[in-house]
């Protein structure tokens, strides 16, 4: 939706589309407007326009009007659209031709309906006064008078769309401008080349890809993947494997292998191997190698030898 005359807008004053309200974002289903920037980046190939629209307030395509169409149209015929939406530019059927408005079907439905009259217009004269009297694309296509979307520089203030068969302006009846097209995404602004939405609201502004900054770090790391501690040392080493201490010796060694001591010895021994007093007798003999008792000599020793005196 690129243009909205209201039920109760008065355009007996309105020689240029630039005359009209602009699009905002506060605007409210049925208040008029006027889309005023470039069509040059929409990619639109279809306009559509209905008037005499009646009934419960719609802003779509299936609204009670009376519809024409063009399609595979360029630029340049969709900015003569709506340049006729001042009645300075539709100052004669000539004027409207040179400009480029294009030719309309009835209907909405692409591809059917019937032609009707260059330029979207059916009438007897190509006189000046006739033709700034009245606003918008199609003129007296679909009925013999009052069809067309707004009041130009004469007659009725009622406000509002002509009527068609119901007669002029009376501030009951609305007309909408639509155009239709392949839009490219944004590529930078997104004030460049927004559309209109049904409330005369952009509906394609790129807040929902938004770009990070260069310096920005992305905003979704993955919390699963840790990070290396600079000192590459191991933080979380398994258990299994000994750690070295600044001296060389394990601080976590498995008690299945024994660790030395300072001094050699073993701090941690198996029970199965009997360990040595320092005179050479075991202090924890295994039955498996029984020690003698002190009093185990033969009895059959020989006498103490005498002594002699030199």
């Amino acid at each position: 939706l690129i243009g909205m005359v209201g039920r109760t807008l008065v355009t007996n004053s309105f020689s240029s589309y630039t005359n009209f309200p602009t699009q905002s974002e506060i605007r409210q289903v049925g208040q008029s407007f006027m889309f005023k920037g470039s069509f040059d980046l929409m990619g639109a190939t279809i306009v559509a326009e209905g008037v005499a629209c009646r009934g419960l307030q719609q802003e779509d395509l299936h609204a009670n009007c009376n519809w024409v169409h063009a399609a595979n149209i360029g630029t340049n015929n969709i900015t003569a659209v709506r340049r006729v939406y001042g009645f300075a530019a539709s100052r004669s059927f000539a004027n409207r031709l040179a400009a480029g408005v294009p030719s309309c079907v009835l209907g909405t439905a692409l591809g059917q309906g019937v032609t009707r009259g260059r330029t979207c217009a059916i009438t007897n004269a190509d006189n000046p006064a006739t033709w700034a009297t009245v606003l918008g694309w199609q003129v007296d296509v679909h009925f013999t008078s009052a069809c067309w979307a707004g009041r130009g520089n004469c007659c009725s203030h009622g406000g509002g769309s002509g009527r068609c068969q119901r007669g002029d302006t009376a501030g009951t009846e609305y007309s909408m401008l639509w155009v239709s097209g392949d839009i490219p995404p944004p590529t930078s602004s997104p004030t460049t080349f927004p559309t209109a939405s049904p409330t005369g609201r952009p509906t394609n502004p790129p807040t929902s890809f938004p770009t990070a900054t260069p310096t920005a770090p992305p905003s979704n790391v993955p919390t699963a993947s840790p990070t290396v501690p600079p000192t590459v040392r191991q933080t979380n080493p398994p258990t299994a494997s000994p750690m070295l201490t600044t001296t060389g010796h394990p601080t976590n060694p498995p008690t299945a292998s024994p660790s030395l001591t300072p001094t050699g010895r073993p701090t941690n021994p198996p029970t199965a191997s009997p360990t040595l007093t320092r005179t050479g007798a075991p202090t924890n003999p295994s039955t498996a190698f029984p020690t003698a008792a002190p009093t185990a000599q033969p009895s059959s020793a020989l006498p103490d030898s005498p002594i002699h005196n030199s």
